[in-house]
């Protein structure tokens, strides 16, 4: 959804019970790529949506030995790393 009352927000992004605020660089705030990791109910579901709305694979969901979670990671088009992960 499009921010409509703080001026430097391009958009929100709700996951589960969690509310993103993300904002267009300037010459104030210039580009910084990061890695952001979120837990989502369903880490396939939301890999899939990243996909279809044109984000970079990395890697595909799955689990790892000694790991807790099942995890997956893909890239948005302004080079951010998002990790989703879920519980087992």
């Amino acid at each position: 959804m499009k921010c409509r009352t703080e001026p430097s927000c391009t958009l929100k992004y709700k996951v589960d019970d969690s509310v993103l605020m993300l904002g267009d660089s300037s010459e104030r705030y210039p580009p910084v790529p990061l890695v952001m990791h979120v837990y989502v109910p369903d880490v396939d579901e939301t890999f899939e949506k990243a996909i279809r709305a044109v984000c970079e694979i990395i890697e595909r969901p799955k689990e790892r030995e000694g790991d807790p979670d099942r995890r997956a990671t893909f890239k948005d088009f302004a080079g951010n790393m998002w990790s989703d992960g879920a519980q087992l």
